[in-house]
């Protein structure tokens, strides 16, 4: 019976202990365009850290997005790569300006006209892995 009951303790000692996962601490950016087209919202930030973002196969694609920030800014560049093909293709790129969150939209297939945005930044947030 004592053996019952120590085990019992371990048991519950051990699902009192919280669970440890990764987290990212970040925030997400949301942006307008001037000329009232569809807000975009763009992907969890986690400040001054390069990274691949949604990445996403789909059939005989894959798409993704990358962050990458610079001094005083940051750029969001989509890509697509066609199952086969050794170079990804850039679909199209946001550049915001981090003082005055001012952003700029670029459609590759378009790169004559720019979107201008004005984006804000989604309180801090914690994300699980």
């Amino acid at each position: 019976m004592e053996k019952l009951k120590k085990l019992l303790l371990i048991l519950i000692c051990t699902l009192a202990i919280p669970v440890s996962y990764g987290r990212d601490r970040g925030f997400a950016i949301e942006c307008t365009p001037s000329n009232n087209g569809i807000k975009q919202i763009l992907s969890f930030f986690e400040t001054g850290i390069d990274k691949r973002v949604r990445y996403l196969e789909a059939g005989t694609q894959t798409m993704w997005d990358s962050h990458e920030w610079g001094i005083g800014y940051v750029t969001v560049s989509s890509f697509v790569q066609m199952k086969g093909n050794t170079e990804a293709s850039l679909i199209s790129f946001t550049k915001i300006e981090l003082e005055t969150m001012l952003g700029e939209f670029v459609r590759m297939s378009d790169s004559s006209k720019v979107v201008r945005m004005q984006c804000q930044r989604w309180s801090p947030q914690t994300r699980n892995k």
